[in-house]
């Protein structure tokens, strides 16, 4: 039911009904169908008057009234719907509802055409975005790269054109770092040093030795445990970049896919528009009236009228009743009762 009724509201749009109007010409008087005007002709030409713009807007509008108020759109069943329309003639019937049908036709197909192109429109400015954004950040990850050079990245993995490389994680970034190695010297030489302050004073030579290269093994581990959260921060920031580039390139894909099938979409509803069919043209019986019937019929209503008017005068020649009771007063010399004036009462008195 909501499907026939959209359909019918589309039939019965200004859209359709300006369409049928224009091509028509149903702005301007049409001949009329009369049986006076079938007779005699007067009035059966169209209108071709020439109006003003104003005039002809409020022409096209009150034809456009008029035509939604005579046609009928009645469901036959899910997929059929009734066009009747109800004009001065028949063969103007069968023009508009032809007209009708086609004009629904291409307004159908024009609205499914005009939603599939806002769409497009949503989705092709989408696309831009995304593709901007991909480009933008692929860009940053390129430039952040070649500003840290020594950024410790998985070359092993395949980047777009090699340049962008995913960054190894903290536990494989340890691997490679000499801290370990120093903290298992720093040990070492705490030992040694004990050892020799034991038996030696703090002032020795050997002591001394023993006690600088444990401050400079000392630097060197906090130095290696500076670089390795710098390098950490820097590979963290180099994972939200890369996580962001890879989630920008799936968006792009998604909307691509939503691109295919709003085009697949357009196809289906142009296919389910070019489905629309007329199963059963308008038919009409054309009934003229013949010459000779007309001549026969204007001699008849002439003559007619002319007997007419002279049995009327006849009837009233012959016709010896009295109307009035002054009359009859009058000719019998009887007073008749009736309802006379003082000055005709006298006037009788006088006479007898």
């Amino acid at each position: 039911e909501t499907h026939i009724q959209v359909q019918k509201e589309i039939i019965l749009s200004v859209r359709v009904l300006k369409s049928v109007v224009d091509h028509l010409h149903l702005e301007q008087d049409q001949p009329s169908n009369s049986f006076f005007s079938r007779l005699t002709g007067i009035g059966r030409r169209p209108s071709n008057k020439s109006m003003t713009p104003n005039e002809f807007l409020k022409a096209q509008e009150r034809a456009i009234r008029n035509l939604r108020e005579t046609i009928t759109i009645s469901p036959v069943n899910a997929e059929t719907l009734s066009i009747q329309a109800k004009m001065n003639s028949p063969e103007l019937a069968q023009k508009v509802t032809t007209e009708i049908i086609s004009q629904y036709t291409q307004a159908y197909l024009s609205l499914l055409n005009e939603e599939v192109d806002a769409a497009k429109l949503v989705l092709s400015t989408r696309l831009n975005e995304l593709d901007s954004g991909v480009r933008s950040r692929e860009t940053s990850l390129i430039a952040f790269q070649e500003q840290h050079p020594d950024l410790i990245l998985d070359k092993n993995e395949k980047g777009p054109p090699g340049e962008i490389f995913p960054p190894q994680v903290a536990m494989e970034v340890g691997n490679y770092s000499p801290v370990p190695e120093l903290v298992r010297d720093q040990g070492k030489l705490e030992m040694e040093l004990n050892k020799v302050l034991s038996v030696s004073p703090k002032s020795s030579f050997q002591a001394q030795r023993l006690q600088k290269e444990l401050n400079d093994n000392s630097y060197l581990i906090d130095n290696y445990r500076t670089s390795l959260v710098n390098q950490a921060k820097l590979n963290l920031h180099h994972q939200e970049l890369l996580w962001e580039l890879t989630s920008q390139r799936t968006r792009f894909l998604h909307a691509l896919d939503e691109a295919d099938r709003v085009l697949i979409a357009q196809g289906v509803r142009t296919q389910q528009s070019s489905l629309i069919s007329t199963l059963q043209s308008p038919t009409y019986e054309v009934r003229r009236v013949s010459p000779k019937v007309t001549v026969t019929l204007i001699a008849s209503v002439f003559l007619g009228g002319i007997l007419g008017v002279f049995l009327l005068y006849l009837a009233t020649f012959m016709d010896n009743t009295y109307h009035l009771s002054i009359q009859l007063t009058r000719d019998l010399n009887i007073p008749v009762l009736a309802r006379i004036s003082a000055k005709e009462e006298k006037a009788l008195r006088t006479k007898r």
